[in-house]
């Protein structure tokens, strides 16, 4: 895929121009005699997607899904006790290698509750809910694992295979800002109950910021409706927080550093790519 220009900034180092197209990608230059050269280390590629995704797959789902609205409304109404959430966390700097526990660490909260080490989709059987489909279920890790979160109960609930699937687009998305150093984000899942359905999720909401700036990003996840759609959704949800990014690193690099770039500038590093 080329690479195209959507933004151009500059962070405390002036000399450096930093070029982010609409994937995230970034690419680093240095003015000289008008010309651009490369400079320093780059994110030019997204992290593993486990083949999840069938990006030639080009429907538009119709799954049952709420809406943003209702999904934020139903959050926002959740008692207190039905939510679990991480505390705010920086993007760590690089991937987590470190290998997961068996069932993600639900193997005693499990037995604690329902008397065996049950798989999601064992656990949601177990509850025996109608409201609840019987298909497609998994661990979601709220931080995620390639994040530094942990294989416990506090940070692990059940959802569907499709929201597995849309958190790893947004981390995905994320981790090609890890060396901004600036962002940060926090999950919560708003639980299905506070007795048997206490590690159900009903609904996953993420929250991401920079830390010079409160203004966020939230996106809320259905755990009763889970999709599991195209490439179409799954590549508009990563770009869509990568162009969220891709504004507040120029806003950053403006307001926080005092930095301007010129059009000579975006004019020199245009030429190179167009060149290479």
């Amino acid at each position: 895929m080329p690479f195209i220009p959507d933004v151009f900034y500059k962070r405390f180092e002036p000399d450096t121009i930093f070029v982010r197209d609409k994937q995230g990608r970034c690419r680093a230059f240095r003015i000289r005699g008008g010309n651009a050269y490369p400079s320093g280390s780059t994110v030019t590629s997204a992290g593993p997607t486990y083949g999840r995704f069938d990006w030639q797959n080009r429907r538009r789902f119709t799954a049952s899904v709420r809406s943003s609205s209702v999904l934020e409304s139903a959050f926002l109404n959740t008692p207190e006790a039905q939510i679990r959430k991480t505390d705010w966390f920086n993007l760590p700097r690089s991937r987590s290698v470190s290998r997961r526990t068996g069932n993600q660490g639900m193997k005693h909260a499990m037995i604690n509750l329902t008397g065996a080490n049950r798989s999601a989709l064992d656990y949601i059987l177990w509850i025996n809910d109608r409201s609840l489909s019987h298909a497609g279920w998994e661990w979601c890790h709220l931080q995620a694992h390639s994040m530094g979160g942990r294989d416990e109960h506090q940070n692990v609930v059940a959802a569907r295979r499709g929201n597995n699937s849309e958190q790893l687009i947004i981390e995905n998305a994320l981790q090609m800002y890890r060396q901004e150093n600036i962002f940060e984000m926090r999950v919560s899942a708003a639980l299905f109950n506070n007795n048997n359905g206490k590690y159900a999720g009903n609904i996953i909401r993420y929250e991401i910021r920079s830390r010079a700036n409160s203004n966020r990003l939230i996106h809320h996840l259905d755990c009763l409706g889970a999709p599991n759609p195209s490439g179409i959704h799954h590549g508009a949800m990563h770009q869509g927080i990568c162009r969220w990014a891709n504004i507040k690193l120029t806003q950053l690099s403006r307001d926080l550093y005092g930095n301007t770039i010129t059009a000579e500038e975006k004019r020199a590093v245009r030429r190179y790519l167009n060149d290479h």
